[in-house]
């Protein structure tokens, strides 16, 4: 009975932890747009974009949770295309570890978009995504303590347990779909997005038990405009929607144009905050190839007394060619 119920508990515990991290809730809304809406894959005017990305979250008690990311995306051009229509496919690879590494998850997926000119100049566009995406999942119960590990001299001691032979591993394959509006000139724009991750509810299996992944539901807004000096104001803002779990995600940021006349470097500072969890402070370089970001997150809200020593680094690359 108690193994039994060890197992359902880590059991839960696996399926919470996948939905968040295939979901990955990185804080810099707009330095992974194929991960926020697969109908952002390819909308970019260069022919390349590569993105990389590195989420760190450690606890004083020693506990760490880790994402990373890496997108290649490629924009599809040919006779078949319009000129101000987009067409772009792209792969990328997504890996996850919490409770110090116990439960590991890594995901490959390939993604492909298609954006329709709504006009002759092509700064307006409707675009739509759709995703596949193979997961596999490892639960390391080595790496967990057990009641049967505890010893005079306390936890550990290389004591083995009884449990920890119940490892297990899981794989599924997962959809992802959405839809995108664009309006965007030099000195202004907007966007809409709309998408559903886990479209199939996948089931994921550990020791023969299966658990559903609900579809979560992903909504996003920006806008930017030009102030004095070509100087610019981005606003952006995303909510997610995911069984009993949601997350509001809204900020701003200030791009400051460090060359006058070709505008190719830019200083951007600002601030993103999630609704009662964290205000997140956002330092980012660009020029008109490559960008960079930085985040630093600060609990607050209902979570702060408890999560008072949660330290969250997240670090962002961009590259367009």
């Amino acid at each position: 009975m108690k193994n039994k119920r060890i197992i359902t508990a880590l059991l839960s515990l696996a399926t919470a932890a996948t939905a968040i991290a295939q979901d990955a809730s990185f804080s810099q809304i707009n330095s992974m747009p194929l991960l926020l809406n697969p109908a952002n894959t390819g909308g970019f005017e260069k022919e390349w974009r590569t993105t990389g990305a590195f989420r760190n979250t450690s606890y004083s008690a020693g506990q760490t949770f880790t994402t990373g990311a890496f997108i290649v995306e490629k924009r599809v051009k040919g006779s078949f295309i319009d000129e101000n229509d987009r067409l772009g496919i792209g792969v990328f690879a997504l890996t996850d570890q919490s409770n110090g590494g116990a439960l590991k998850s890594n995901y490959i997926g390939f993604s492909t978009a298609y954006g329709k000119a709504l006009n002759v100049s092509g700064t307006s566009r409707l675009s739509a995504g759709l995703q596949g995406v193979w997961a596999t999942r490892r639960l390391d119960l080595n790496k967990l303590t057990f009641e049967d590990q505890f010893t005079s001299g306390g936890f550990g001691g290389g004591m083995p347990s009884a449990d920890a032979y119940r490892s297990a591993a899981s794989s599924y394959l997962d959809v992802n779909a959405g839809i995108a509006y664009a309006l965007s000139n030099e000195k202004s724009g907007f966007n809409l997005g709309a998408a559903i991750y886990h479209a199939g509810k996948p089931k994921d299996e550990f020791w023969g038990e299966e658990s559903e992944l609900p579809a979560r539901y992903t909504f996003n807004a920006g806008t930017y405009f030009s102030v004095a000096d070509n100087d610019r104001i981005h606003v952006n803002a995303v909510t997610n929607f995911q069984g009993k779990w949601d997350e509001y995600l809204f900020g701003a940021y200030f791009s400051k144009n460090l060359q006058m006349e070709t505008g190719n470097l830019r200083l951007n500072l600002g601030s993103y905050y999630r609704l009662n969890s964290a205000i997140i402070p956002y330092l980012g370089i660009e020029t008109k190839t490559w960008s960079g970001g930085l985040s630093y997150d600060v609990a607050s809200g209902s979570i702060r007394q408890g999560a008072a020593n949660r330290k969250s680094l997240e670090v962002s690359v961009t590259a367009l060619f």
